[in-house]
């Protein structure tokens, strides 16, 4: 396995990966903190952009942790985008939250703070982000550690999020350390057009359609270390914004948003497993 972290961190503008005899290319721009990877059936973007001491004006959103995913070419978990960049419209500010995305909310906080507020002081809403890649024949993973949950209160919550991809899953792993009870709220959006099905609170069965009209069914499934008590619903064209899809300026069309909520003692480590047959 290949451990690829120190070569994230030098300042060249584009790093290429690939291995002989394995299945993933790796694509990174680390000065902005884009990132892509591919393997035969699978595409998947991670944006992991920290926020510096002196931050400047942009039209950054909430996107720590998130993600996106195809398979086959076809989005099966997406960025959801926005409506309007009118503040006053619960709709317009929904597409730039952490909701909006595939992410984390802990007690109403996103992982980053102060995203369209420069209100908060510097040291507030700075945050740092390390990444890591590792690498072999079979599976790629990549591993996103963040101190932006530190700022809440009581003990401070430590998080790290792994994405582990293999030829038949994709795996993610929320590992939060900490203590206090706290609630802890995972989001997931999925792609318009595409079937969601609860089979349990731990498992959903997600269809599709490909180009050729065949249908392409995964089992996406929860669960933790702990056991304890957990929700998971589905929303669809929320007030709130959950539920909603915005193609382009001002257009809006319904889509299936899962949350998987809990109030929980922290430690806590989180899984999510996407699996599909080839």
């Amino acid at each position: 396995m290949i451990g690829l972290s120190s070569l994230i961190k030098t300042p060249i503008f584009l790093i290429l990966i690939s291995k002989i005899n394995s299945s993933f290319k790796i694509l990174s721009y680390p000065e902005s903190g884009w990132h892509r990877v591919d393997s035969d059936i699978v595409t998947i973007f991670f944006h992991t952009d920290p926020i510096p001491n002196k931050d400047n004006p942009s039209h950054r959103h909430s996107d720590l942790l998130s993600f996106v995913f195809y398979y086959k070419t076809e989005p099966i978990f997406i960025d959801v985008g926005r409506l309007n960049y009118n503040l006053n419209d619960s709709l317009g500010e929904y597409g730039y939250s952490g909701r909006a995305h595939n992410s984390v909310v802990i007690d109403g906080f996103e992982a980053q703070a102060g995203i369209n507020n420069r209100k908060f002081p510097d040291f507030y809403r700075h945050s740092h982000v390390s990444t890591e890649y590792n690498l072999d024949s079979e599976i790629f993973e990549f591993i996103i550690r963040h101190n932006g949950f530190c700022r809440l209160y009581g003990k401070k919550i430590k998080h790290t999020r792994s994405f582990s991809l293999s030829n038949e899953h994709f795996i993610i792993e929320d590992n939060l350390t900490g203590g206090n009870v706290h609630e802890i709220k995972t989001y997931f959006h999925c792609a318009p057009n595409l079937g969601l099905s609860k089979i349990s609170d731990e498992n959903y069965l997600i269809c599709t359609k490909n180009t050729n009209s065949q249908q392409n069914k995964f089992q996406f499934s929860y669960n933790n270390n702990l056991s304890k008590k957990f929700d998971s619903e589905v929303f669809k064209g929320k007030s709130d914004g959950l539920g909603w899809h915005f193609p382009a300026y001002n257009k809006k069309e319904k889509i299936s948003s899962l949350v998987f909520s809990q109030n929980i003692n922290l430690p806590i480590i989180n899984t999510f497993t996407l699996k599909w047959d080839n």
